[in-house]
């Protein structure tokens, strides 16, 4: 089951679990984040004129990520609590969609061997590694991790030769 597929039936799971009953362990807020990803999928699969791909509802989902950050921070400065929860659980519910993400430990690791494996050596050849990552792990490995990582061990690099010579 691909991740379209997926969150259709999580949407229709708690639909059914609406219309069953209204004292019915109901999820409201799934229901409003799922049908507004669905919608926003839809829009995208028109505009693009092709089928939805993992590729484009992971990325749809971390905008929509990204504008619960924002809006999280608005309603916590305004002390609205009760919102802030809600923003709370349209995250979970998001998050739940996308790919395991790998752990910090892992993330090194993947970016030594992607220094090694693309022979990078100074900061400069930061973009071969990057892309490297990127094509081998995609929605799996925080990019702005991975770019500090890259950045730091390079430029760790670049001293060390320099210090050598």
């Amino acid at each position: 089951m691909n991740l379209l597929e997926s969150i259709k039936a999580r949407q229709l799971e708690e639909r059914k679990k609406r219309s069953k009953s209204i004292t019915a362990n109901v999820d409201d807020v799934a229901i409003i984040i799922l049908t507004v990803l669905l919608g926003d999928l839809e829009k995208h699969s028109i505009q693009h004129q092709q089928a939805t791909t993992d590729k484009d509802v992971v990325m749809l989902i971390r905008r929509l990520l990204k504008i619960n950050a924002e809006n999280k921070k608005i309603y916590g400065d305004r002390r609205d609590w009760d919102m802030c929860g809600e923003l709370d659980h349209e995250r979970e519910i998001l998050v739940s969609f996308l790919p395991k993400q790998l752990s910090k430990d892992d993330v090194a690791d993947a970016v030594i061997a992607a220094i090694v494996e693309t022979g990078a050596a100074v900061p400069k050849e930061m973009g071969k590694v990057m892309g490297l990552l990127k094509r081998k792990y995609n929605a799996s490995i925080d990019m702005q991790l991975a770019s500090d990582l890259t950045k730091t061990a390079l430029e760790l690099s670049e001293k060390h030769k320099n210090a050598n010579v």
